[in-house]
């Protein structure tokens, strides 16, 4: 009865969308270089004229715990989840006063999420259940700041468009997707709004980034998806560097 309710735990939180940091570069000019990079990204951003830049972003994360319960038997449940992303987009910057800077930027990238579970019974395993779906996603973020050398500011409100495709799955009826909102995935555009907060303390080469955020689905079904985060990263002026 303990380990069942364990692994019901387990295998009913498939987080389907979970929003990336926000690249938030605040670049003043031609040639700027930004980069942000944390233990889950890593962003780039450059501006190819005074007005007009790029950026890509990759993202990846993986996690993994179990829980055991002994008896007559060793039962030993295996969680493993990884997602990734990688996108790419472009936009305009302009400068506002000294340290004030608005930008916007639009892009879209592919990502893919997978979900595994293993039950041991006496370090022998007696079943394992598999999930995996592509995502595309589509986005347009605006945002408005101040960046100076030691300290900056910005918010920002990304609107994501989420499609699913390819989803593939081991051991999983048609009831358990049901259940866990994952029969939907395929056919809906989902569609979310993620305002953010970006503050940055630090020097004129690198600043400590802080990011909370706050994200809500505008449109679609029902989806497991998270609401709140909180992303830490490091903010790298590599332009003032030569």
């Amino acid at each position: 009865m303990q380990f069942t309710l364990i692994a019901g735990l387990l295998t009913s939180c498939k987080i389907m969308y979970v929003p990336n940091t926000q690249n938030v570069p605040m670049m003043e000019e031609k040639n700027d270089l930004k980069v942000e990079l944390s233990t889950k990204d890593l962003q780039v951003a450059y501006a190819v004229t005074d007005h007009i830049g790029i950026m890509v972003n990759g993202y990846y994360n993986k996690n993994e715990w179990s829980a055991t319960t002994s008896g007559p038997t060793t039962l030993e449940y295996q969680f493993l989840s990884k997602r990734s992303l990688i996108e790419g987009g472009a936009g305009y910057y302009t400068k506002l006063g000294e340290k004030g800077r608005f930008e916007t930027y639009a892009g879209a990238g592919y990502g893919h999420i997978d979900y595994d579970y293993d039950l041991l019974e006496d370090n022998v395993k007696i079943e394992k259940d598999e999930f995996g779906i592509g995502m595309m996603r589509f986005f347009v973020q605006p945002a408005i700041g101040s960046q100076g050398d030691n300290f900056g500011i910005a918010f920002s409100a990304r609107v994501a468009g989420v499609m699913f495709s390819n989803m593939d799955t081991v051991n999983y009826t048609q009831t358990e997707l049901v259940h866990e909102d994952l029969h939907e995935l395929e056919d809906n555009m989902f569609i979310f709004m993620e305002p953010a907060l970006t503050l940055r303390f630090g020097f004129k080469y690198a600043q400590l980034q802080l990011q909370p955020y706050y994200n809500f689905k505008l449109s679609g079904p029902a989806i497991p998806a998270k609401k709140f985060g909180f992303n830490v990263g490091l903010y790298l002026n590599i332009d003032e560097l030569y």
